[in-house]
């Protein structure tokens, strides 16, 4: 052998110790290499569902806050507003695109929807529909109208007042009603489709 491969005996085995080092650095290296691989997968895993956790609780917070609007309302009031089979509470929850939640143990019906504008819309007509006492779907149409009017003019006042403290003069209606419906809609940390109530 020795004749053959032109080696010693001891050069030979410092040979086949030097190719058994290198493999063995090699599958070591490899062998860490995986693992710090399969670690940070399991760090970046748990780290996404701490995070995903984080936010399913403050979201379903905010939704909660930002999406239901509650009004108060006396016990003999809330069978007029369902109405036989539900006429009136279905007319209302149509015109002011809104679900309402009328709960027997308590005085309050909870208006929920991701827009603002309709749940301040509905929060004022049923407001202006209890004060009149006549709840049927004439003095609901009326009364969606009346709020939608003054809204309309609360917005535009809104966007005269804003336009003011900016000093800005000449500004369009039109663009008067945008301003204060951004202005009105900063009130809200929820993203939302703004409706034009015209």
């Amino acid at each position: 052998m020795e004749k053959l491969s032109g080696l010693s005996k001891k050069e030979a085995g410092e040979e086949i110790l030097k190719h058994v080092k290198e493999k063995m650095d090699f599958e070591i290296t490899k062998y860490l290499k995986e693992s710090e691989e399969k670690a940070q997968e399991l760090v970046d895993e748990k780290a996404r569902n701490i995070i995903v956790l984080a936010i399913s609780r403050y979201v379903q917070d905010e939704i909660t806050n930002n999406s239901t609007t509650c009004v108060h309302v006396m016990d003999d009031m809330k069978g007029k507003i369902i109405c036989r089979e539900g006429r009136n509470i279905k007319v209302l929850e149509q015109l002011l695109d809104v679900d309402l939640i009328i709960d027997d143990k308590s005085e309050m019906i909870t208006i929920c929807c991701f827009n603002p504008l309709s749940s301040e819309l509905a929060k004022k007509t049923i407001e202006y529909l209890i004060e009149d006492g006549r709840i049927q779907p004439n003095n609901i149409e009326k009364f969606v109208k009346k709020s939608i009017s003054e809204f309309n003019a609360q917005i535009l006042k809104l966007g005269q007042k804003t336009t003011f403290e900016l000093g800005l003069v000449n500004i369009p209606n039109e663009l008067l009603d945008y301003i204060g419906l951004l202005k009105f809609l900063t009130s809200f940390s929820q993203n939302v489709m703004i409706i034009r109530w015209m």
